[in-house]
């Protein structure tokens, strides 16, 4: 991993700019106000535009929140999945289906604001943001799907996002916000943020399914169990060694435009590779609790190229309807996106080595590697 701070850097509009005063204050608390010198006009930006947004925030509050909270969420389905293995690919695909809704890019940048704001920040989104995400070329838009975990952390601090943020405690969050090993009232004030950004996608969308993808989500299956006992979850898993290198590319094109500070490029790889056994551990020792008509599992490399296959296998393994009216849609998006090109990437014999060491759990579980 070779991650270059300099690389892309500039003091444009941070994702936390969505964040209300408290949150923003709480996560700075967190990590003792320790911001790296040239990290410190972002952060003033930030403090400006949170401190802007507050009365939008606070009437949205007024407005909304007893209508948000009275709202019920029913057998959403979750996306699972560790990072770069295929989840984005998927809920792209699914996203097109109607009946469902998601959270969508602009929304996660401004959480609090969806109702009250919602319409001008989705403006600013459509202008501001790349046309591709920089580790892997796939579009980018303001009303494509984003990981929820990202409006999460504009919510409280307990959400592995922070981790991209404050890249040095990126073990410590994933005991925290993953396996819940800190405070109780982490994993009590996650699940409360949660359960409310659900009530509140679920409002917006006018009562349709929740369609989520949140790749953290794969070490909280308990916990969303407990939210939501009629989810239904796709696991979407890929061979270690590829997620591996794909993880490297992602740090080393996002950091330098998210983190507040730097973090070396052997912390970062240890990082990775503790938070993938900590996510993967979790899940192999909770996804029992799934009743199996409510799970299907999905090999990535299989995935590609069959894609209308599977959907049609997911649609009828989670007891989803409409796929018949959705193969055309599904068909054209597929042929569209036909010659796109996945990342190749090399190892050297002593990182492969490395990773098959510190994942051999993962190769035991995945025999098709």
């Amino acid at each position: 991993m070779q991650i270059n701070f300099r690389k892309g850097y500039s003091v444009t509009s941070h994702i936390l700019s969505g964040s209300s005063p408290g949150n923003l204050y709480r996560i700075l608390a967190d990590n003792q106000f320790r911001i790296g010198k040239p990290y410190r006009k972002k952060l003033l930006k930030t403090i400006f535009i949170v401190l802007l947004s507050t009365p939008n925030i606070l009437l949205e509050r007024l407005l909304f929140n007893r209508k948000i909270r009275n709202t019920k969420v029913t057998a959403p389905v979750f996306i699972l999945g560790y990072p770069r293995s295929g989840t984005t690919h998927l809920i792209y695909l699914l996203s097109k289906d109607t009946r469902f809704g998601w959270c969508k890019t602009y929304e996660c940048l401004g959480p609090h604001v969806i109702f009250t704001f919602g319409r001008v920040l989705r403006f600013i989104a459509q202008r501001a943001l790349p046309k591709t995400r920089p580790m892997d070329n796939m579009p980018l838009g303001a009303d494509l799907p984003k990981e929820e975990e990202f409006a999460i952390a504009n919510m409280g601090i307990e959400s592995m996002v922070n981790g991209l943020y404050f890249p040095q405690k990126f073990s410590e969050y994933t005991n925290r916000f993953v396996l819940f090993k800190g405070d109780a009232r982490e994993k009590s004030n996650w699940k409360r943020n949660h359960l409310f950004l659900s009530q509140k996608l679920t409002l917006k969308n006018n009562n349709k399914t929740l369609l989520l993808k949140s790749p953290f989500d794969t070490g909280r299956v308990k916990e969303l169990l407990e939210l939501y006992p009629d989810a239904r979850f796709i696991h979407i898993y890929r061979n270690p060694l590829s997620v591996y290198a794909s993880n490297e590319k992602l740090y080393e094109g996002v950091l330098p435009q998210t983190a507040f500070h730097e973090v070396g490029d052997e912390e970062m790889k240890q990082h990775v590779l503790y938070s993938y056994k900590a996510v993967y551990e979790k899940y192999f020792s909770e996804k029992n609790l799934i009743p199996k008509d409510k799970l299907i599992e999905v090999r990535y490399e299989d995935f590609i190229g069959k894609e209308l296959s599977y959907l049609e296998n997911i649609y009828r393994q989670l007891h989803l309807t409409g796929f018949e009216e959705m193969r055309s849609v599904y068909e054209k998006m597929l042929e569209k996106n036909r010659h796109y090109q996945t990342n190749q990437h090399s190892m050297t014999e002593e990182q492969e080595n490395e990773v098959r060491r510190e994942w051999a759990f993962a190769f035991d579980a995945f025999t098709d590697y």
